[in-house]
């Protein structure tokens, strides 16, 4: 005798209405993406971008040991115009006995990230003009100055006297202002393009690896042909390290000046900030810039030539911080402002890290035909989670259903059999609730349970594609900067009201 087969029940679909709603959803995502205007799309990115690089930037920034010895900044502060009672902008001078100390222990280039167009009727100038052709014919060692824009001082952007003893570089920013992020490799100004500074100097860095036959050349050297004008623009990837200056300049007590000592902080120790830190696991802010730097003080009253190990090969900035003169940007890494010249040499590192496949809003494998750029991955991020959403919605729902009519039998037999007096408290607050709302204990659990349920998974299912896409499609193959995520949670969040749940 057969068996009689049981009825397989058979979930109903979503209606056309449904389907009607998720396409809506899904073009007033594309409509917000596309009409944000640039004074909230900028902020915004660099404010996810900055997230993302406190929260996963110790783990994802390669800090190689080429890059990590690449880089070494000297700062004009006011301690060091304090040393020989002198005002900014010093004498040439001063900048020819700073150079030429540096010079001395062999960097790989010097960059001077200042502004050398006024003659000021300063005498000095033909030591400077000979620091610089000694440099260039007798060390051949290249010095890269920044120079002038184009608008403001034409063809020539520094002091004509030196022009051809240096390399010059554009000395202004095209679109980035004081972005810590934003980093144009060939600035434009009036139609004319300039190769930036990170630029100049990844060639001098490759081109002294390529000489020094003890000393690594990375991979990314290989790539600098890549690096034309038609190059996307960069978002500076900031590295997290500390760097130990003590390592670098060890100093006596007594001496006349003090070592550049780094600490590590939460946000200034704030309670509230230490607790959220933790929670999110954000890294440590630091006291100081990635790279390590001195004074420019310090290369003038150095006897001992204490500091020539940490130059050697290395390309060294040179620049300032002085009150009153604003040339600072904040990364997400430190705790407080930081001079600009930071910026360009950790552009460098980037190049030097990345070469050609450094993070930008446009994709490294983007062309003509396959315009892979940041908006494109947010749309396209944001149709995969509503698609997500949707059959989360219509197609899994239905047999949450069913698992929590299972779950309440077995809670109510629990409540019938059992001493324990958490669940007599879960039922008396469900039966308050259910006078309350006038409505059964049962459909007031299987409520609140489904949606707590959708929501967790909904939660967890947006965090996963988020993280997914920002991790491995965007930065890993991509190489795109991850600036979207937050844009992506808001505009979620407008489209919940189209209620796509069932």
């Amino acid at each position: 005798m057969s068996r009689p087969k049981r009825a397989f029940k058979v979930m109903p679909g979503p209606k056309l209405a449904q389907f009607l709603k998720l396409l809506f959803a899904i073009v007033m995502s594309v409509i917000l993406v596309l009409i944000t205007p640039e004074a909230i799309e900028k902020p915004t990115d660099e404010l996810s971008y900055g997230y993302f690089t406190r929260l996963l930037g110790s783990r994802f920034y390669p800090d190689s040991e080429v890059a990590k010895k690449s880089t070494f900044v000297v700062i004009i502060n006011q301690k060091s115009l304090n040393e020989d009672n002198l005002t900014w902008p010093p004498p040439f001078e001063f900048h020819s006995d700073v150079i030429r100390r540096i010079l001395k222990a062999e960097p790989a280039a010097v960059v001077l990230d200042f502004l050398l167009v006024d003659r000021r009727q300063d005498k000095s100038l033909d030591d400077l003009v000979a620091t610089f052709s000694y440099a260039k014919n007798d060390l051949n060692i290249p010095i890269i100055v920044a120079r002038g824009s184009f608008s403001a001082y034409g063809k020539t952007g520094i002091i004509s006297d030196l022009e051809d003893h240096v390399t010059q570089a554009a000395g202004w920013s095209e679109s980035g202002g004081h972005s810590a992020f934003r980093y144009a490799l060939y600035p434009k100004d009036e139609e004319n393009a300039a190769p930036s500074i990170a630029i100049e100097a990844f060639e001098a860095f490759c081109n002294n690896r390529k000489r020094d036959e003890t000393a690594e050349a990375p991979a990314s050297c290989d790539t600098r042909k890549n690096l034309e004008e038609s190059a996307r623009e960069m978002w500076v990837f900031w590295s997290s390290r500390v760097p130990d200056n003590s390592k670098v300049f060890q100093l006596d007590k007594g001496e006349p000046f003090e070592a550049v000592e780094c600490t590590r902080a939460h946000l200034d120790d704030g309670p509230l900030d230490y607790i959220v830190d933790s929670i999110l696991d954000l890294e440590p802010e630091s006291s100081c810039p990635p790279q390590p730097w001195l004074p420019a003080h310090y290369f003038i009253k150095d006897p001992d030539n204490r500091i020539d190990e940490a130059l050697k090969g290395r390309v060294v900035f040179y620049g300032f911080n002085l009150e009153g003169i604003q040339d600072t940007v904040k990364p997400p890494t430190t705790t407080n402002d930081i001079p600009g010249v930071f910026i360009h040499a950790m552009a460098l590192e980037n190049l030097i890290e990345w070469g050609s496949d450094y993070l930008s809003l446009t994709g490294s494998r983007a062309n003509d035909y396959l315009p892979i750029t940041a908006d494109v991955l947010e749309v396209a991020t944001l149709v995969v989670i509503l698609l997500l959403y949707f059959l989360l919605a219509h197609y899994l729902t239905p047999y949450v259903q069913i698992f929590l009519d299972k779950k309440y039998k077995k809670v109510k037999y629990e409540y019938e059999t059992t001493n324990n007096p958490f669940v007599h408290i879960k039922h008396v607050f469900l039966f308050l609730l259910a006078f309350y709302k006038n409505h059964s204990g049962r459909r007031i659990w299987l409520r609140w349970v489904k949606i707590a349920l959708i929501l967790l998974l909904e939660v967890l299912l947006l965090g996963a594609v988020l993280l997914g896409v920002s991790l491995y499609v965007e930065m890993g193959f991509f190489r795109i900067a991850p600036v979207n995520w937050m844009a992506i949670l808001a505009i979620v969040g407008v489209v919940q009201f189209l209620s796509l749940r069932r």
